[in-house]
């Protein structure tokens, strides 16, 4: 498990430059908060990342 400080593009990116290449494009899917900085560390990163970002949309039960 690789953990960083933050919410910004750069604290992902740490994460990922962490796992090898061969790491990198094995990775077949990714769950994470859809914030644009995220996303454009997972673009930079991961290869054809939008064939795997998935399209869901989470909403908190109301009361």
């Amino acid at each position: 498990m690789i953990v960083e400080d933050g919410k910004s593009a750069d604290s992902l990116s740490r994460c990922y430059l962490a796992l090898t290449e061969g790491q990198r494009t094995s990775i077949e899917s990714v769950s994470m908060d859809m914030s644009r900085a995220y996303r454009k560390a997972t673009f930079a990163h991961v290869e054809k990342p939008i064939a795997r970002l998935p399209s869901t949309t989470f909403t908190s039960p109301r009361r």
